[in-house]
């Protein structure tokens, strides 16, 4: 099986927080693939482990749930068609326009022209731009 990019950080926290056996780590970290893979929500499993390990306080589950997350992200999911989160966040990132530098700017379609606020507003209704679509 192929071992996503976090498999590390979840397997040495359950051998050294738990003091698992490196096999039994490697059990519970499959789990969290699997879980992964089916689609499950990062809550739910957290709800999985917490019926099968005690934690010992907030800090602790805040480190298991950064691996787990890490893991989850990485992991190859059958709903995605086989991607990862992560590679899919990757591509649509690449896919979205950049965004526009002017700020507050309105431009009309029709003429292409920035709009000002004393200038008649391009919708036609004859009013200025501030009293209409402006305000």
């Amino acid at each position: 099986m192929e071992c996503p990019k976090g498999y590390s950080q979840p397997l040495s926290l359950f051998t050294k927080e738990y003091r698992m056996s490196k096999q039994e780590a490697k059990e519970f970290v499959e789990d969290c693939i699997m879980h992964a893979k089916l689609g499950n929500q990062p809550s739910q499993l957290l709800q999985y482990l917490q019926t099968q390990l005690t934690f010992e306080s907030l800090e602790v589950v805040q480190r298991l749930m950064d691996a787990v997350v890490l893991l989850m992200n990485n992991t190859r999911e059958w709903y995605l068609k086989g991607y990862t989160s992560e590679e899919l966040f990757a591509q649509e990132k690449k896919a979205l326009p950049p965004l526009p530098n002017k700020k507050g700017e309105v431009i009309s379609l029709q003429t292409r022209q920035k709009v000002g606020r004393n200038d008649l507003c391009p919708c036609g209704s004859g009013k200025k731009f501030k009293k209409c679509c402006g305000s």
